[in-house]
C-alpha cells in the first residue's frame, strides 16, 4: 500500500487534501424539476427555433420556448454515452434553452461554484452507476448520492478559472477547425465542379465509369488481436477499416495490401464513405479498393467520387455499396491528369491545415485532461 504523504487523507473518491471534504452530490447540487417537451421526428424538420434544445448528450434540436436562463449542470440520464462515453454526458448550459426529460438539470448550492463542479462530474465514470439493463440509465437517486470532493469555494473558483482557460483555447480551435472545413468545402465547390479552372487548362472534362479507370477489389478480413493499437517498427502499415473515427484508422499491421489507392466503405452506417489512402496500407472486408496505374488515385478523383456515392447506397436491410455498383457509376472528371494533381495539390494543402489543427486540438485536450486530474485530486494545489 503506497504511504499517504502529509496533509492528505483516503477516502471513498481517493486521496485528496486533510482540508478537503467528500459530500454526496444532493449536498452539493439542487435537482430541478423541468418539463417534458417531446419532438416527433417530423416536428424536428420544421422547427427551426432560436433556443437550444438540450438532451441527454447535448444539444439536439433549436426551439422557439426557453424554461431556463442561467448556468446551470446538465447529466444525461440514458443513452450508451453512460456506458462508453460516446459523447458528453455532463455539460454546462447557458443562457436561454430547454432541456427534456432525458438528462437530470442540476444548480450548485452556494458553497459550490458550478463550474468546479461540472469538471468534476464530467470527470468521473457512470457505467458503475448503470442501473438500466436493455437501456443504460442513471436514476435521480443514484446520482444524488454520489460522492464529490468539496474542496474550499475559493479553491474551486481558482480552479475553475484555470480549467475555463484550457476550454476557451479548446473552443476557439475547434472554431477554428469549423472555418478551415468550411473553406475547403467552399473550394471543392468551385474546383471540383469546373466552376474555376487553373491557368493553362481549358479542355471539356469528361464522364468516366469507375470500372473504366480503375482495378476494383476489396480488402481482406483481419482480426483486431492481431493488430498493434500503435505504430512499431514492425507493425508499421496502418490498417483502415469501416469507421469514420480517426480517419478510419484502426491499428497497424505488420504487411501491406495496397498502395496508393482509394477505399470506400462498402457495409454498414459508414456505406460510400471514400477515403484517398496514401503509401502503404491495409484494409479490412468492409472497405473497397480503387487501384489505378495511372494516376487516377488522386485526391481530385477521390473528393468528385465521395460527392456522389451516397446516391448509390443500398438501404434495404444493412446499407451497401457493392463493387458491381461501384463500377458502375459515372463522374465528370478533368481529362488532364496534371489538372487533376493541381486539384489534388490544393485539396490535400487544405486538409494537412485542418490535420494540424486537429493535432493542436487533440494535444490541447489531452493537456486538459492531465491538468484536471491534478487539479481535481489537490495533487497540485492552487493559490487562492
Amino acid at each position: 500500500m503506497n504511504q499517504i504523504k502529509q496533509g492528505y487523507k483516503q477516502t471513498k473518491v481517493g486521496i485528496i487534501p486533510e482540508d478537503w471534504e467528500v459530500v454526496i452530490l444532493n449536498e452539493g447540487a439542487t435537482f430541478l424539476d423541468h418539463k417534458r417537451k417531446p419532438l416527433k421526428d417530423e416536428d424536428r424538420q420544421k422547427i427551426q427555433g432560436q433556443y437550444p434544445y438540450y438532451g441527454a448528450s447535448g444539444i439536439i434540436d433549436y426551439v422557439n420556448d426557453y424554461i431556463f436562463d442561467e448556468e446551470l449542470i446538465l447529466i444525461g440520464e440514458d443513452g450508451a454515452n453512460i456506458i462508453d462515453r460516446s459523447s458528453r454526458l455532463v455539460f454546462l448550459a447557458n443562457g436561454k434553452y430547454w432541456v427534456n426529460n432525458h438528462a437530470h438539470v442540476l444548480k450548485a448550492k452556494p458553497n459550490f461554484n458550478n463550474y468546479f463542479l461540472c469538471e468534476f462530474l464530467e470527470s468521473l465514470k457512470y457505467d458503475k452507476y448503470n442501473t438500466g439493463t436493455a437501456q443504460p440509465k442513471l436514476n435521480k437517486e443514484i446520482v444524488s448520492n454520489i460522492p464529490i470532493i468539496k474542496p474550499p469555494l475559493k479553491e474551486q473558483e481558482k480552479i475553475a478559472d484555470i480549467l475555463t482557460t484550457w476550454d476557451e483555447a479548446i473552443s476557439n480551435v475547434e472554431l477554428l477547425i469549423l472555418n478551415y472545413e468550411l473553406r475547403k468545402k467552399a473550394l471543392m465547390q468551385k474546383l471540383l465542379s469546373g466552376e474555376v479552372r487553373f491557368s493553362g487548362f481549358s479542355d471539356e472534362w469528361e464522364e468516366v465509369r469507375i470500372k473504366d479507370i480503375f482495378e476494383i477489389t476489396r480488402g481482406y478480413v483481419l482480426a483486431v488481436t492481431e493488430m498493434s493499437q500503435m505504430q512499431t517498427e514492425d507493425y508499421k502499415y496502418p490498417v483502415y477499416s469501416s469507421q469514420t473515427k480517426n480517419n478510419g484508422l484502426t491499428g497497424y499491421y505488420k504487411d501491406y495490401l495496397f498502395e496508393n489507392s482509394i477505399t470506400w466503405t462498402t457495409d454498414g452506417a459508414n456505406a460510400g464513405d471514400v477515403n484517398l489512402r496514401k503509401d502503404k496500407f491495409y484494409c479490412t472486408n468492409v472497405c473497397g479498393v480503387l487501384k489505378s496505374d495511372k494516376g487516377y488515385a488522386n485526391q481530385c478523383i477521390a473528393e468528385i467520387l465521395n460527392l456522389v456515392t451516397k446516391n448509390y447506397v443500398s438501404y434495404v436491410g444493412n446499407p451497401k455499396l457493392m463493387n458491381n455498383t461501384m463500377g458502375g457509376i459515372k463522374i465528370k472528371i478533368p481529362k488532364s491528369l496534371p489538372e487533376q494533381q493541381k486539384i489534388a495539390e490544393v485539396l490535400s494543402l487544405a486538409d494537412d491545415e485542418i490535420n494540424l489543427l486537429k493535432n493542436s486540438l487533440v494535444e490541447l485536450k489531452l493537456q486538459k485532461k492531465a491538468l484536471m486530474q491534478k487539479l481535481l485530486t489537490g495533487e497540485v494545489r492552487v493559490k487562492v
